[in-house]
């Protein structure tokens, strides 16, 4: 029976080191991993729809610019019903017309904007292509997203833009604008 005890002792010791030892040890492998989650795991990024704002010739849209902010970025997309294949190099135009307002609704600046956008595809196999943009509908071909970029320097009395289409090629079913200003 002796000759047990020493054994005993020492897998009792082991066993008293391991579980004073395990809560670090489990805490440090859940931080490793959590870094190499965060990393590496794509799927750790939520992914949100943008809010787009459909435009048209009669119809202004109207944003508040927030306080202090040196810049405004509209994204613009056209969309078409569908492509002539014949025709690989099209580009199809449409005009925006921005104003920057004041608070009391004056005009402190203007401009038209041409576009041209162009249709990104690519290509799954020999006979079927898919498109770089899309809605959450099917039911239209999105063309490339186009950016104005609207500098506010000098406008410090800058509150509103209002945006509207104020010209597009036959074939553009439509457009729509996304803005952004940076914090």
């Amino acid at each position: 029976m002796r000759r047990y005890t020493r054994p005993f002792l020492l897998i009792i010791l082991i066993l008293l080191a391991f579980a004073w030892y395990l809560p670090q040890l489990w805490d440090k492998s859940q931080q490793h991993l959590q870094a190499l989650k965060s990393k590496h795991d794509l799927s750790a990024t939520n992914i949100k729809t943008s809010i787009v704002y459909p435009l048209d010739e009669e119809t202004w849209v109207t944003i508040a610019i927030p306080d202090n902010s040196p810049k405004i970025r509209i994204i613009s997309n056209a969309h078409i019903d569908e492509i002539d294949s014949s025709l690989p190099d099209t580009r199809w135009s449409y005009s925006l017309e921005y104003q920057i307002l004041a608070a009391d609704e004056s005009v402190l600046n203007q401009h038209i904007y041409h576009q041209r956008a162009a249709l990104t595809a690519y290509q799954k196999s020999p006979t079927e292509f898919y498109y770089g943009n899309h809605y959450a509908s099917d039911k239209v071909i999105v063309l490339d997203g186009r950016m104005i970029l609207v500098g506010l320097q000098g406008l410090e009395q800058a509150r509103f833009i209002r945006i509207r289409l104020n010209h597009r090629q036959a074939d553009i079913k439509g457009v729509v604008m996304r803005a952004y200003a940076p914090c």
